[in-house]
């Protein structure tokens, strides 16, 4: 994600999407910056609640959503990042409609 300004914070919801034509999945959800991992969730099974993340991009003006597969498969690894909100330094709150993503 490219952010209009130095990030202070990002708070989502993530967890699996519960799709009822998919059965399983399991991942682990973590935030880059750059080559360094600064976040990581427990591993995460179809059908537990989400878990809230709150992390510090310290002045960050990019990083990086991932998932992994949590060691079974990649079969109904559907990840979801929840009601997703990047709090800028200067004040203010950017919507991931403003951030734009890059496929590396």
């Amino acid at each position: 994600m490219f952010l209009p300004g130095p990030g202070k914070s990002l708070s989502a919801v993530v967890g699996i999407l519960t799709n009822p034509n998919s059965q399983g999945g399991s991942v682990v959800c973590s935030v880059r910056l750059g080559e360094t991992e600064i976040y990581a969730s427990p591993v995460l099974h179809r059908g537990e609640p989400g878990v809230p993340v709150s992390i510090d991009l310290a002045g960050a003006r990019s990083f990086f959503l991932c998932a992994g597969c949590a060691g079974d498969s990649i079969a109904s690894d559907q990840t979801v990042w929840g009601n997703a909100a990047v709090t800028l330094s200067e004040g203010g709150q950017s919507a991931w409609a403003i951030c734009r993503s890059r496929t590396r």
